[in-house]
Parts: C-alpha cells; structure tokens; sequence
C-alpha cells in the first residue's frame, strides 16, 4: 500500500518475487517495473530457472532477456541443477539458439 500512495517501497530479496506477482494483478506498472529491476540483478544460479518461468508467465521481457544471457554465461552451472528439468520446451529451444 505504501508504494500505491507514497510512490515508494523498500524491494529486498525474495519478496520481490510475490510484489511482482502482485503489482501485475493491480496493473501497478510502476511497482511492477521496480521489481522486475530488482529481480534483473540478484539473478543466481540457484533462482535462474524460477526467474526465467516467472519473466514468461507474466511477460517480463528484460528479466527473461537477463536470465536467458545469465544461463549462456553460466550454461554448465545451471544445466547442473535439478531445476533444470523444469524448464519448458520452448525455453529449452531459445536456449539452444544462443550465440555468445
């Protein structure tokens, strides 16, 4: 609520995934915009795959710009992980056309 009437919030760590959520079902574009930031830069092996499913479903183009350069970089790393498995088919085949 606080963003809403001060304009303003303090974002941190795994919170900044539910906020998102929310601000997207209010249409808070700003809040949204905000987490979507915060959610670019704390961008882990250990949360990749999450973040990459989270940017499609609720269409957060440069969180999924991010996370797809982040999986080119660290390819080994991630593909390492269980959470690998739960990547749907069509990331999977954006994956595979990545030139770096």
């Amino acid at each position: 609520m606080r963003h809403i009437y001060f304009l303003e919030v303090e974002i941190e760590g795994e919170s900044a995934e539910d906020l998102f959520k929310l601000a997207h079902e209010y249409g808070l574009e700003g809040l949204k915009n905000d987490c979507e930031e915060l959610l670019t830069r704390d961008i882990r092996v250990k949360n990749v795959i999450k973040r990459i499913q989270l940017a499609k479903t609720y269409e957060a183009n440069r969180l999924r710009k991010a996370c797809l350069k982040f999986i080119a970089i660290n390819l080994e790393e991630v593909f390492m992980t269980q959470d690998i498995y739960g990547l749907d088919r069509e990331t999977h085949i954006e994956l595979h056309k990545i030139k770096l």
